[in-house]
């Protein structure tokens, strides 16, 4: 797996011998706001084992292929992948960052790790505030290229971490199930 995490630019993509050693390696950082030592939380709230086949509708256009995933939904906050292929092997992410709740989102921090047979990019994600009862007020776009495109699929490991109702609250999960095509 390689492990990326926008900032200022994009990291340079570091080996791992599997997700354990990624996450035991570097821990989750915001990409803005408050960084790691500082007086907010950081207790895990779970897990989450993500099956996208139930969540994902193909697109009807006749243009270029296009899904989109609710990728993750805890009631407050919610992310949608809009996914299009763009080429055999290259997949374009939009990942929309909904808050469903009354209360404030920040310290919002997104994280991703994928298979070695995958490249991703990932820009700086548009802000870490999201209002109360929002939709799309905050975006971030990914990259994929796969190199084995028809012989392994998109697996994608994601970390959310986010600040609501002076709360800490932190995810991890698995999007192991794109479509073939992709």
């Amino acid at each position: 797996f390689f492990f990326f995490q926008a900032e200022d630019g994009i990291r340079d993509a570091q080996e791992s011998r599997g997700l354990g050693d990624v996450y035991k390696r570097q821990p989750v950082q915001p990409v803005f706001g408050s960084q790691p030592g500082s007086n907010a939380s950081s207790s895990m709230t779970g897990s989450l084992q993500k099956n996208v086949s139930d969540t994902s509708i193909p697109s009807t256009s006749t243009g270029p292929q296009s899904l989109t995933i609710k990728a993750f939904d805890d009631g407050k906050l919610e992310i949608v992948f809009s996914c299009s292929k763009k080429g055999e092997d290259t997949t374009t992410i939009q990942a929309q960052f909904n808050n469903k709740s009354p209360f404030q989102i920040t310290n919002l921090s997104f994280s991703a790790a994928v298979l070695k047979h995958l490249k991703l990019t990932m820009s700086t994600i548009s802000s870490t505030i999201i209002p109360p009862n929002t939709i799309g007020q905050c975006t971030q776009s990914m990259k994929l290229v796969n190199s084995m495109q028809g012989k392994k699929g998109i697996v994608m490991k994601l970390k959310i971490a986010y600040q609501a109702n002076n709360q800490q609250h932190q995810q991890e999960l698995t999007i192991n199930e794109f479509p073939t095509t992709y």
